[in-house]
């Protein structure tokens, strides 16, 4: 099986476990699920999926040496989101953590064909699905994981903050030291650690990404409320989702639509403002190699120590929006 992948180029995959889970029907769903869900409504550029983030973080695992076990892990590790992604965790309450699609990963899984594969093929369908079992996909902010570093690279070069080249730059730079993804200098550390915090002002916590998500949870919260959707239609894909609201024909839904739709989101202040919304403050503190041995950035250089918390500090004060009438 070959995959074409934007960033990685031409994916050859042989293992016939992996093959199976990618031919599986939740994994194909994905691939209608865009993870950063309301940008699709404005800009036609922002074409990326759940399914490429998969296969990419399960690339990245391979490429590093991970268990075989983690890249399983990897690959599967995003199929039980939601349609529209992060924006449920707004219809769920969960906006700042934004983690509820793993609050029923298992669940999810175990209904499918995915569990009785992995079974099949001798792997323990608990152990697998559980990212605390795999410290290089799952390790938590500010480490670099594989989850994190493929979403990065990938979204940067979407919304056209990393070019190729840059990609290859940074992806050249990377080691796996004693189970942990170390940067090769400072110097490189601290340019990905800045333009990860960039993508995070720029595109993952925005007044616009912030507004939009808040507002299109408001449609879904409604359309769940009056019965046009159910619980299981969150697991549908983002068009199926959404053809059913606009179906609805509900004014106060439509218009919540409208507003996404028609790029109405801009920043407000406290003083003036529609909408007050929140978002998740992403930041990596790499750790990196000098003098033969292992620093973490923010120790070594204080300019960024400072910067990590003035950063911070804006995004958890959230965001003051206005709807243009």
């Amino acid at each position: 099986m070959i995959i074409k992948d934007k960033i990685y180029g031409d994916l050859e995959i042989n293992e016939e476990l992996a093959i199976k889970l990618i031919e599986t029907k939740e994994m194909q769903r994905i691939k209608h699920v865009n993870p950063n869900s309301t940008y699709q409504f404005v800009s036609k550029k922002f074409n990326t999926s759940k399914f490429e983030h998969c296969v990419g973080v399960y690339y990245l695992l391979k490429k590093f040496n991970a268990s075989y076990e983690e890249q399983i892990a990897g690959l599967i590790h995003d199929t039980s989101h939601f349609a529209f992604a992060h924006v449920f965790d707004y219809v769920l309450g969960d906006a700042v953590r934004q983690e509820k699609h793993d609050d029923s990963h298992e669940e999810f899984l175990s209904k499918g064909n995915i569990s009785a594969i992995l079974k099949a093929h001798g792997l323990d369908f608990k152990h697998i699905i559980n990212e605390e079992n795999f410290h290089l996909l799952g390790n938590k902010l500010p480490d670099i994981s594989a989850d994190r570093l493929d979403y990065f690279l990938r979204d940067s070069f979407t919304f056209g903050l990393c070019q190729l080249e840059k990609i290859k730059n940074y992806l050249d730079s990377v080691a796996v030291i004693n189970n942990n993804f170390v940067i090769k200098d400072k110097d490189t550390a601290l340019s990905i650690a800045k333009d990860f915090m960039a993508m995070t002002e720029q595109i993952w916590a925005t007044p616009f990404q912030s507004g939009s998500f808040k507002i299109l949870a408001e449609a879904i919260k409604k359309g769940l409320e009056k019965g046009f959707i159910t619980k299981e239609d969150s697991y549908s894909t983002d068009k199926e989702l959404l053809k059913k609201l606009e179906d609805s024909k509900d004014r106060e839904i439509i218009n919540l639509l409208d507003i996404i739709k028609g790029n109405k989101i801009t920043a407000g202040t406290k003083e003036d403002h529609d909408v007050h919304s929140v978002s998740k403050a992403r930041y990596i503190d790499p750790l990196f190699f000098e003098d033969g041995g292992i620093k973490r950035l923010s120790e070594a250089d204080k300019a960024f120590a400072d910067k990590i918390i003035r950063f911070k500090e804006r995004i958890n004060k959230g965001f003051y929006i206005k709807i243009l009438r």
